[in-house]
Order: C-alpha cells, then sequence, then structure tokens
C-alpha cells in the first residue's frame, strides 16, 4: 500500500474520531479522555471477530459498534452524577483500566504482541477504493456533525452546557441529552478504530496510548468551540498529516546549517 495512501487513509480516520471527541467537548462542555481507549475496544472486537471468530468484515464492524454503544450506555450509567472534572478523571481511568486489560489478557488480545493480519472493511483491495471508502466516511462524520449541530439536540446540548441549573430548572433531561451525545461519539469512535485496525493491518496496546487521546483533544480545542467542518477537517490533517509530510523533506543540518 502507498505511504500517501495510508497517510489520507488514517487522516480520515481520525478526522471521525476528532468529530466524536468535539461533539462531547462543543455541545456539553466536558472533557473525555477514554476516546482512544474506546477505539482500542472496537480494534480489538472487530480483529479479533474477523480474525479468530471468522465472522465477515461487515458483521465484525457491527459487532464493534454495538460493543462500543453498550460501553458508551454502561459507562454513562456509572458517570451519570460526576461533574465535568471528575467525568475526565473516570474516562482516564477506563483508559488505564483498557491499556492494562489489553496487556495483561495474552490469550485473549494478545498482549504486547498484539493481533496481526487484520482484514480490510467490506473486503476492499484496491487503494484507491480503501481511500475511496475512507474519505466517504470522513465527509459523512462531517455532515453528522454538522447537522447535529444545528438540530435541536445540538442546540439543548449547548444550553445545558451553558446553564445546566438554569435547564433542568424548566425540565430538561440533561441525562438523556448526554446520554445521546455520548452514543453518537462512541460510534464514531468505534468506526475510528475500525479503520485504524484496517488501514494497518495491525493492533497492539501501544496503539492506543494516551497520548493519542491528548492529541484529539488538542486538535478539538484549536477548533474551538464553534466549530465548523472546514476547520476539523484542516486541523486534524495539519496535526496528523504535517509531521508524516515532513518526512519526505530532507532537513539534515548539512542544509539548513546547524542553529
Amino acid at each position: 500500500m502507498e505511504t500517501s495512501a495510508i497517510i489520507a487513509d488514517l487522516v480520515c480516520a481520525y478526522v471521525i474520531a476528532v468529530v466524536g471527541v468535539h461533539l462531547l467537548v462543543g455541545m456539553l462542555g466536558a472533557v473525555p479522555l477514554s476516546h482512544v481507549a474506546t477505539m482500542g475496544v472496537s480494534a480489538y472486537v472487530y480483529s479479533l471477530s474477523s480474525t479468530r471468530l471468522g465472522l465477515s468484515t461487515p458483521a465484525s464492524l457491527c459487532l464493534a459498534v454495538f460493543a462500543s454503544l453498550l460501553l458508551a450506555f454502561v459507562f454513562n450509567l456509572i458517570t451519570l452524577r460526576l461533574t465535568d472534572q471528575v467525568f475526565s478523571l473516570a474516562t482516564f481511568g477506563f483508559h488505564l483500566l483498557f491499556f492494562s486489560a489489553a496487556l495483561s489478557f495474552t490469550q485473549i488480545t494478545g498482549g504486547p504482541m498484539g493481533v496481526k493480519q487484520v482484514p480490510w472493511v467490506f473486503g476492499f483491495e484496491s487503494d484507491l477504493q480503501q481511500t475511496s471508502c475512507c474519505v466517504v466516511g470522513a465527509i459523512g462524520a462531517l455532515f453528522l456533525y454538522y447537522r447535529i449541530w444545528r438540530s435541536p439536540l445540538g442546540v439543548i446540548a449547548r444550553a445545558t452546557r451553558d446553564e445546566l441549573e438554569f435547564s433542568r430548572g424548566i425540565g430538561v433531561d440533561t441525562a438523556l441529552i448526554r446520554l445521546q451525545v455520548l452514543m453518537v461519539s462512541s460510534c464514531l469512535w468505534a468506526i475510528a478504530g475500525v479503520l485504524l485496525a484496517s488501514v494497518t493491518g495491525y493492533i497492539e496496546p501501544s496503539s492506543f496510548l494516551l497520548e493519542g487521546a491528548v492529541s484529539l483533544l488538542a486538535v478539538a480545542f484549536l477548533v474551538g468551540r464553534r466549530g465548523s467542518v472546514v476547520r476539523i477537517a484542516v486541523a486534524t490533517a495539519g496535526v496528523f498529516a504535517g509531521p508524516e509530510i515532513l518526512r519526505f523533506f530532507d532537513l539534515s543540518t548539512d542544509r539548513i546549517g546547524i542553529i
């Protein structure tokens, strides 16, 4: 697979993940640290079900998304009454729990060796088909973000973010609003995790480190609370594709001199 195609596919996957992060940050004011762990759970579910259970890749994708949604539902019940600061700490704890489990349960996850020979979603083989699939997924995620941001759900969620007690006072079910946004974000993270596993063809615990969660959060904060789809796409491409593109340039001290 060409390097440029891999970079494009990874950027599209990260765009989908950033959309999910920005829905929580921009609409609810919450700062999650478990999005990479959710991507890891979906990636492992997809990889194990397609390589060891023998399920088809579409069925494995559906199973991964379902596992992510179920996880988000249970996590929301546990953290229902937590403040935003404690919620962030709880998501950080979930990330640590996922990383420890991925390393420890070697018979299931492969431990540090991970899972190899992960098939591509829908059985695409050519670079053009794979990249087209990723681009369509990224555009679909951006369109979903655009629609949710301007929908009644988005308006009520932002009002809840700014005036929580007032929203509760007028009868808004703030718990349901947070659950809906969290479920949508988890679904996007699951798709992003499956795409990452498909593009690389190999996953291991170190593929889902906390640095990745911080990088995605950084992009979400760069976009700002009133983010546009263009700013999300440009910021994600700059943060994740920029370092890879710079590898093609010769920046040795012989050319730029010693500073």
